[in-house]
C-alpha cells in the first residue's frame, strides 16, 4: 500500500512538472524539443529527489515554486508574442555573432512616435530598403554609423543616404547605419561584414549626441540577450528602465547635456572643463578611428566623415532652455568644440572630413524634429545637399 502511494506520489509529481514546464508552450515560444525533454527530466528528478530522498519540504518548495515562476514566464512570453501584440516592445535588431547587433533580416513593421511615422524594411540581410528590396554583393559606397545614418525617424527615400544615392545613379550605395553605433561597434561591423561589400568609400557618420562618451568594447551581457530573444523580459525592461519624452526634464533629449556637472565635465564634449575620464574617452575615439581608418584603407578604400551636430549648437531656443533648466555654466560651453577635436583628427590622419555645421547654422528651416534629437525629413534633405556638393567637388 505504501509502495502505491510513492508511486501515485511520483505520478502526480511527473504531472506538475509537465503542467508547469508545458512542452506545448514551450515550443511555441521557440525552445527546441530536444532541451525541453531534458529540461522536464531534470525537473522530476530534482522534484522527486528532494520529496523522497532528502524530504526536506522547504527544498521541495523552493523547486515548486521555481516551476511555479517558469510557469508564469512562459505563459507571458506566448501571450505576449500572439495574443497581446498591441503590448509587446518591437525589437528590430538581433545579436550577431556575440560582437554586434544588426537590423533583422526581412522586415516589414511601422515605427511609431508621437513625431513621425515611418515603413521599417529590411533585405534577407537586414539591410533597410525601399519598396524594392535590393541584395546586392558589392557597391560603391558604404554608409555607416548610428541613429542618425539609420534614419528610422523617415521613410527609406527620405534618408540622406538615400537622396545621396539618388543624385549619382551611377554608384551603388548601401546604408549600415544602426542606432547606438560607436566606432568600435563600426570597426567590428566593417571586419566582419562591411568589408566584403568591396565598397570604394566608405562614409562613416558620428554624432556630437553621444559618440563622444562610453567608446569602448563592449560586449553583451545575460540582459542583452534576453532583450533579444524574449518579448516578456523586453516588456519589464523598457516598461521599468525606460523613460518617453515627456518623462525627461525638459521633455525632449539633450543629450549631451547633463543637469550634473560632473556628468558634463566627464562626458559632454561641448563642455571645455575636462577630466581624466573625458581625456581617456578622447584618446580611446582617436584609437579607433585609427584603426577605422587602417582597416578601410588595408581593402582599398578611402574614409569620409561625417559629424551631425545637436540642435542646441544651432538653435538658440533649444540652447537658453537647457543650459537655464540645467543651470550650465556657459563660460564653460564651445559649441564648435567636437568640429575642432575632429578637424584636428582627421587631418592627422589624412581622412576627409564633411562638417556640416556651418551650412546647417545659415538654413533657415528646421533640420531636426522637436522632441527627438534626430534629423527630420529637411534634415536629411539638407544633410544630403552638402554630401552631394562636396562629392562634386571632389570629382565623382
Amino acid at each position: 500500500m505504501e509502495k502505491r502511494i510513492k508511486i501515485y506520489k511520483l505520478l502526480l509529481i511527473c504531472l506538475l512538472a509537465i503542467v508547469l514546464i508545458n512542452p506545448f508552450v514551450a515550443l511555441t515560444i521557440g525552445i527546441k524539443l530536444f532541451h525541453i525533454i531534458l529540461i522536464l527530466l531534470i525537473n522530476i528528478f530534482l522534484l522527486a529527489f528532494s520529496y523522497f530522498r532528502i524530504k526536506k519540504k522547504w527544498l521541495f518548495f523552493v523547486i515548486f515554486s521555481l516551476n511555479i515562476i517558469c510557469f508564469f514566464c512562459m505563459n507571458a512570453e506566448a501571450i505576449l508574442r500572439y495574443y497581446v501584440q498591441t503590448h509587446a516592445i518591437t525589437n528590430i535588431y538581433e545579436i550577431k555573432n556575440d560582437d554586434y547587433y544588426f537590423n533583422k533580416p526581412l522586415l516589414s513593421v511601422v515605427l511609431q512616435d508621437n513625431e513621425f511615422e515611418t515603413v521599417y524594411k529590411t533585405n534577407e540581410d537586414g539591410y533597410r530598403v525601399g519598396r524594392i528590396r535590393r541584395r546586392p554583393t558589392t557597391v560603391d559606397w558604404l554608409f555607416m554609423g548610428d541613429s542618425y545614418t539609420q534614419g528610422a525617424q523617415v521613410n527609406f527615400e527620405d534618408m540622406f543616404t538615400s537622396i545621396v544615392a539618388d543624385s549619382f545613379p551611377s554608384k551603388v550605395a548601401l546604408n549600415a547605419g544602426i542606432s547606438g553605433f560607436g566606432l568600435p561597434e563600426e570597426l567590428k561591423y566593417f571586419m566582419k561584414e562591411g568589408s566584403r561589400f568591396k565598397p570604394k568609400k566608405v562614409f562613416l557618420e558620428l554624432c556630437v549626441l553621444n559618440d563622444f562618451i562610453d567608446v569602448y568594447d563592449k560586449s553583451f551581457s545575460l540582459k542583452d540577450h534576453l532583450l533579444d530573444r524574449s518579448e516578456f523580459f523586453r516588456f519589464l525592461y523598457y516598461n521599468a528602465f525606460f523613460k518617453n519624452h515627456d518623462d525627461l526634464p525638459l521633455g525632449r533629449d539633450v543629450g549631451p547635456f547633463y543637469q550634473k556637472e560632473q556628468d558634463n565635465i566627464d562626458k559632454n564634449i561641448l563642455y571645455t572643463k575636462s577630466s581624466d575620464v573625458k581625456k581617456n574617452t578622447l584618446l580611446q575615439f582617436a584609437f579607433y578611428l585609427k584603426k577605422i581608418k587602417q582597416e578601410v584603407n588595408k581593402h582599398h578604400a578611402e574614409l569620409v566623415l561625417i559629424l551631425v551636430p545637436v540642435k542646441e549648437q544651432l538653435y538658440r531656443k533649444y540652447y537658453d532652455e537647457v543650459v537655464s533648466k540645467f543651470k550650465t555654466d556657459t563660460n564653460f560651453i564651445d559649441l564648435d568644440k567636437p568640429e575642432k577635436i575632429l578637424k584636428a583628427m582627421t587631418d592627422s590622419l589624412s581622412i576627409k572630413f564633411i562638417d556640416p555645421l556651418k551650412e546647417f547654422r545659415n538654413d533657415t528651416t528646421m533640420l531636426y524634429l522637436d522632441k527627438d534629437a534626430h534629423l527630420n525629413r529637411a534634415g536629411h534633405r539638407k544633410l544630403a545637399e552638402i554630401i552631394n556638393h562636396r562629392m562634386r567637388i571632389a570629382g565623382e
